[in-house]
């Protein structure tokens, strides 16, 4: 989770740095190709992880 974390941190960072540069069309690349996955999975392991404890209890 610490890893999904900062790699969704980093993608982020990536992203604002390209708006903040004026380069829109890159930081809407990066949205789609990068940032977008990248925050999608720490989602996904929340919520497996959430669903794992509710069976647990």
């Amino acid at each position: 989770m610490r890893r999904l974390h900062a790699e969704f941190h980093q993608s982020a960072g990536a992203v604002l740095q390209q708006a903040v540069n004026g380069n829109r069309g890159e930081a809407e690349a990066l949205m789609l190709a990068d940032f977008t996955p990248r925050s999608e999975k720490p989602v996904r392991a929340l919520t497996k992880w959430k669903r794992e404890v509710a069976a647990a209890a």
